[in-house]
């Protein structure tokens, strides 16, 4: 983990805040899961600059608290604030089948004492989630998540793509190919070549 002290500190505000309301509600069932996607969580892996809106999907419908905005101090002493994304939907971007699966525990979060557990995606799954969009923000963060080599090789490249709809999609990486977005994940695809695995 590279995240931003400062910024775990918001996150786990925002958490605890969810927290106090899934037990005001008397929530007792077990822990709904939050995956983190979005520029907060490519600074989770890379320490890169982030985006102020926390995009993140949930195991189970829940009922959020409406004041989801978190002010803090970054480190050199300038205000700032992250808030939660209501509007954020996975069917917005390109999703691997098993994004959910292969995210990844949040540590120092404190997930042990909430009713509301962090997970973090994959850093394959937030690359390839950044293709949709493909903004210059996006390109910046999937160099980082390839140059700091994030990645897992047990899985890297051996996917398959899932658009909103639900159903796999095999052309949508080759049509990232053929617009040239896909040198952009060449650090990734170094790995592809070690491991035998192969664009699905």
């Amino acid at each position: 983990m590279k995240a931003y002290p400062e910024l775990v500190g918001a996150l786990q505000e925002m958490l605890d805040r969810m927290d106090r309301s899934l037990r005001e509600a008397d929530y007792a069932g077990d822990p709904i899961i939050m995956y983190l996607a979005g520029g907060v969580a490519v600074n989770y892996w890379c320490g890169t600059r982030y985006t102020e809106d926390v995009d993140a999907s949930f195991s189970r419908r829940v009922i959020l608290p409406k004041d989801l905005t978190i002010n803090y101090r970054r480190k050199d002493g300038a205000e700032a604030f992250i808030y939660f994304d209501h509007n954020y939907n996975t069917s917005f971007a390109l999703r691997h089948d098993r994004f959910e699966e292969d995210s990844i525990e949040g540590e120092g979060v404190g997930n042990e004492r909430r009713r509301i557990h962090l997970r973090v995606l994959s850093p394959v799954d937030l690359a390839v989630s950044k293709i949709s969009r493909f903004s210059e923000q996006d390109q910046e963060d999937i160099v980082a998540l390839g140059a700091g080599r994030t990645c897992d090789e047990r899985f890297v490249f051996n996917f398959k793509i899932r658009g909103g709809d639900g159903r796999a999609s095999s052309q949508a990486p080759r049509s990232a190919l053929r617009a040239g977005k896909i040198r952009f994940l060449r650090p990734f695809s170094g790995v592809c070549r070690r491991t035998g695995g192969e664009l699905a």
